[in-house]
C-alpha cells in the first residue's frame, strides 16, 4: 500500500512511524526482555527493520539521542538512496541539559524535535497554563533549523501547550485499547488527541507488546484525526509486513483479517 501522508511544519510524513524502542531494548516489559532486544538488534538489524520500512512507505523514525539511530539512518540512506526523517526526543533533569540534547539533535540531522516527557510532564503547570522554560526551548529548536514539539504522557500537555500559543508543530502522547502508559481513560485520551489543533504522534499503540496487532492498530487509527500518526516499535521485518497488512485494512475499512498465532491448543477452533 502508499501509506497516507501528512504536512508537519512543512515537512511530509507518513502516518506511520517507526518506533525504536524495541532497538534499543525499552520493552517496558521486564529486565530480560530489555536485555534481548539490546543482544538482537545489531546495527545491521535496525538497518534491515528501516529499510523494510520503506519499502512499505513508511519515511519517518523517532528515537531518543542515539548515535546508534544516526548511524542506522545514515546506513540506510547509503544502502537505498531513500529518506527517513528522524524525530529526536531528547531529555534532561534540566532546562540547560535539554538544551545540549537539542544542539546534538541538530548537528545528527533530526528535522523534528521535541522535548521528552521526563522533562515536559516534570514541568508542567496545569494551573497556570504553562510548561516552565517551553519559550527558550521551542526558540532554541527554530534557531537550529528543526520544527518544534513536544513528548508527553500526561493529556493535560496538549491541552496547555495549545492555550499558552507555544510554537509547537506537533506533540507525542500514547494511545492503546488497554489504557497502557495513558494518563487518563482512553476516550479522554483520544478525545484530547482529536481535539488537539496540531498532529500528535500517537504513541504505544500495541502497549509494548500487550495487545495483538488487529486489536491494536483496529482501535487506534479510527480515533484518531487524519492529520495524526501512529508510532508503531517493529521487532523484525516480519513484523513490518504483518503490521502493514493490517494498516491497510484498517484504512480500507475493511476489518483486520490476518492469519492468526497458532497452538495445539487452538486446533478446535479451526472449521471442519
Amino acid at each position: 500500500m502508499t501509506v497516507p501522508k501528512i504536512n508537519v511544519g512543512g515537512l511530509t510524513l507518513s502516518r506511520v512511524m517507526c518506533g525504536s524502542n524495541p532497538f534499543f531494548g525499552y520493552s517496558h516489559f521486564s529486565r530480560a526482555r530489555d536485555d534481548w532486544q539490546r543482544e538482537y538488534f545489531t546495527h545491521e538489524r535496525i538497518v534491515q527493520v528501516l529499510e523494510r520500512c520503506s519499502d512499505h512507505g513508511i519515511n519517518c523514525v523517532m528515537s531518543g539521542v542515539k548515535q546508534e539511530m544516526h548511524d542506522a539512518i545514515q546506513a540506510f540512506k547509503q544502502k537505498t538512496g531513500r529518506e527517513m526523517i528522524w524525530v529526536c526526543t531528547p531529555a534532561g533533569k534540566d532546562i540547560d541539559e535539554v538544551e545540549r540534547g537539542i544542539a546534538w539533535t541538530a548537528e545528527h540531522g533530526a528535522k523534528i524535535c521535541m522535548p521528552h516527557s521526563s522533562y515536559v510532564d516534570s514541568n508542567l503547570v496545569i494551573s497556570e497554563t504553562r510548561i516552565n522554560g517551553m519559550e527558550r526551548l521551542c526558540k532554541a529548536i527554530r534557531s537550529h533549523g528543526m520544527i518544534p514539539g513536544i513528548s508527553a504522557h500526561r493529556p493535560e500537555a496538549l491541552v496547555v501547550g495549545a492555550a499558552a500559543g507555544y510554537d509547537l508543530e506537533c506533540y507525542i502522547l500514547p494511545l492503546n485499547v488497554i489504557g497502557f502508559l495513558c494518563a487518563a481513560e482512553t476516550d479522554w485520551q483520544a478525545h484530547v488527541i482529536r481535539q488537539c489543533p496540531k498532529t500528535v504522534f500517537c504513541i504505544k499503540p500495541f502497549g509494548a507488546g500487550r495487545v495483538m496487532p488487529p486489536s491494536a492498530i483496529g482501535f487506534v487509527f479510527p480515533n484518531i484525526k487524519l492529520a495524526d500518526v501512529v508510532v508503531m516499535g517493529f521487532t523484525s521485518v516480519l513484523e513490518v509486513d504483518e503490521d502493514m497488512a493490517i494498516v491497510e485494512q484498517v484504512l480500507s475499512g475493511i476489518p483486520a483479517d490476518v492469519p492468526l498465532s497458532q497452538a495445539r491448543s487452538k486446533a478446535h477452533l479451526q472449521p471442519r
